[in-house]
């Protein structure tokens, strides 16, 4: 799959970290904010399992949310590991 350049573009501009992932949970983009924030450059991020950039505390976490819920949009916070093994939170 291919993320079209003007939407690239937007999200470059964004403040907020965003990514991208395929149905399988692999990343397919990552923008400026995220890289920065995290300490990845984007060619590190492309292809990889998104626990790649998780903490594994957020597994146990994920495991007693209903599937349900998590397709219908589910909301909370979840600890993200950047590059250096430190972490930070995110919603």
């Amino acid at each position: 799959m291919r993320i079209g350049s003007g939407c690239c573009a937007r999200l470059r501009s964004v403040n907020d970290c965003v990514y991208i992932t395929d149905e399988a949970d692999h990343f397919l983009y990552g923008n400026e904010a995220f890289c920065r924030t995290y300490g990845y450059q984007q060619s590190e991020l492309q292809g990889q399992h998104v626990r790649h950039s998780t903490a594994s505390r957020n597994d146990r976490v994920l495991e007693q949310i209903p599937a349900g819920d998590l397709a219908a949009g589910w909301q909370g916070e979840l600890l993200n590991r950047a590059k250096d093994g430190g972490s930070s939170r995110s919603r």
